[in-house]
Parts: C-alpha cells; structure tokens; sequence
C-alpha cells in the first residue's frame, strides 16, 4: 500500500506547475489546510509543496 511516508520521492520541475497543484489542492481546502510552494536551496528550480494543518503543523511534502 503507497502511504505518503514510503511514497517514490519526486520533485516538480518548475514553480509554474507546483503552483497549479497548490492552487488545486486549496481551491477545495475546507479544513484551513495549506499548501506552499518551496523552491529548491540549491537553485535547480525545481519545487516541492508543503502541507500544514490547521494549527500550523507540518504533515507532509507533497512530490509530483
């Protein structure tokens, strides 16, 4: 069974489609749930998206 914590490590090649699945994915949010973008630290422009609950805590990366 794929779980988000032994899920294949991906990344999205560009902030453009990273932003399009954030903006997807908080377009139905009802919980107060958030998804950002985070660029990669070594400057390759690839992206990955940061989910946090209601409180602000950090419950997974989401890959492409």
């Amino acid at each position: 069974m794929l779980l988000l914590t032994n899920a294949p490590t991906w990344v999205f090649h560009t902030q453009a489609e990273a932003g399009k699945a954030a903006a997807e994915l908080a377009s139905g949010e009802t919980e107060g749930w958030t998804y950002t973008v985070v660029l990669d630290p070594m400057g390759s422009g690839r992206c990955t998206i940061d989910v946090r609950d209601e409180d602000g805590e950090f419950v997974s990366k989401l890959t492409n």
